[in-house]
């Protein structure tokens, strides 16, 4: 809790202050034991005050966490990653999350990370915008033909 989550780009994207985060458990399969295992499908929902009105949900069908023999921060990397919410453009491509943990803290039965969470996505140009662009370019290259 207390999280800023940043959209720049989103429609009625900016900032939104003080934000939960939740990620649902995911299985690990363990491909080099106490290093690096692939992630069960999964998904990660942040919100204000209603954990069933999500800001921003990422869901992912599988992905990597990488422990590097606790020399560095830990990383989780999401697979075939998808973004929703009220703010989002539905014409994504290219999603990509990760997250990195490090500075482990234990005091009592708590143990505290610095995080670190990145996502970027692309966004595809809807048909009537890139049908004006195709337009354009066709009357410039033409009026530079009669010139």
């Amino acid at each position: 809790n207390g999280l800023t989550l940043e959209t720049p780009g989103f429609t009625g994207g900016g900032s939104t202050p003080n934000v939960f985060m939740q990620m649902d458990p995911v299985s690990l399969t363990t491909v080099i034991p106490n290093t690096l295992y692939t992630l069960g499908r999964g998904s990660v929902l942040f919100y204000t005050n209603d954990i069933n009105n999500p800001l921003f949900r990422i869901d992912f069908s599988g992905g990597t966490f990488l422990n590097p023999f606790d020399l560095g921060a830990s990383q989780i990397t999401g697979d075939f990653v998808s973004f929703t919410g009220p703010n989002v453009p539905l014409n994504l491509k290219n999603q990509q999350f990760s997250f990195s943990f490090a500075n482990a803290t234990q005091v009592g039965n708590t143990v505290t990370y610095t995080a670190s969470f990145t996502s970027s996505a692309d966004v595809v140009p809807e048909p009537a915008t890139l049908l004006v662009l195709g337009t354009g370019i066709a009357a410039v290259v033409a009026r530079r033909k009669r010139a």
